[in-house]
Parts: structure tokens; C-alpha cells; sequence
């Protein structure tokens, strides 16, 4: 049983260490700036609670892309807008959120996508599939609170 568990351990160090010699090296410019989280000079929180489902779109027509945030649980429940500000910044500080509207179960962004298959009825939730612009096949559900009968 020792023997077994030291080859293993010696199998996930001889992949990790493949791993770590196949990973690119990160350049200055290709690292991801942190975002910081509740610092005391924070101008715009863009939380919305814990189960919150972002919905990047343009809300207003102005070419830029907002933030919607659909909150379905308490205590944050409701659709939360953050408009971008319309400036050329690489981390914009959105608009104060306005909430126009109860929080919705299982939201979607879908407008815009070409249908491959029509929302369908499939028992526990209607599905639909819809292709992006870059081609990528994106599958909808939006589940049924209760079960069909």
C-alpha cells in the first residue's frame, strides 16, 4: 500500500512539474491588474450580492459596454444597472447602480445571437442554444421552480 501511494505522489509531482515547464512566462503587459475589494477609497462598489448573475450589455446605445447585474436572492434581490461612464480608462469606474426592476430567476442576455435551436420545452427547464459572434455555441436553460406536471 506505501509503494502504491509513493508512486502517486511521485506521478502528480512529475505532472506538476511538466505543467509549471509548459506554462507561458507572463510578460509585464499580459499580467492582470488586481482589482482591489472594498478599500476605503473605492468610488463604485459593483456588488450585488452573493449569487449575483453579471449581464454585460449595452444598456443605453452609447457603444459601450455596462454592467447589469440580476440579484434573485435576498438580501440584494433586484436588476442592478451600472452604467460605463464613457471614458477610454482600462478599469472604468461605472456609474452609481440604479434598480430598476425586482431581481429575475435565471436571466439571459440573449438578444442578439443567432438561434441554432428554438427554446424548447425539455421537463425541468426550457433550453435554447444560440451562436455567438466568434462562432462559440451557447446553451440556454431557464429551470422551472416547480416540476411539470
Amino acid at each position: 500500500m506505501i509503494s502504491h501511494a509513493k508512486r502517486l505522489v511521485a506521478l502528480l509531482l512529475a505532472g506538476w512539474s511538466i505543467l509549471a515547464l509548459a506554462a507561458p512566462a507572463a510578460t509585464e503587459e499580459s499580467k492582470l491588474q488586481r482589482l482591489k475589494y472594498n478599500h476605503p477609497g473605492l468610488a463604485v462598489d459593483l456588488g450585488a450580492g452573493l449569487w449575483a448573475w453579471p449581464l454585460p450589455m449595452d444598456v443605453n446605445g452609447d457603444g459601450r459596454i455596462d454592467r447589469i447585474v440580476n440579484e434573485e436572492d435576498v438580501p440584494y434581490n433586484g436588476v442592478y444597472v451600472f452604467e460605463h461612464p464613457g471614458t477610454n480608462d482600462k478599469l472604468p469606474v461605472f456609474k452609481p447602480a440604479r434598480r430598476p426592476s425586482n431581481g429575475m430567476i435565471n436571466a439571459e442576455a440573449a438578444k442578439g445571437l443567432k438561434v441554432l435551436i428554438e427554446p424548447f420545452d425539455a421537463g425541468i427547464a426550457r433550453v435554447g442554444f444560440y451562436e455567438a459572434e466568434d462562432g462559440a455555441v451557447v446553451e440556454f436553460m431557464e429551470y422551472y421552480n416547480k416540476p411539470k406536471e
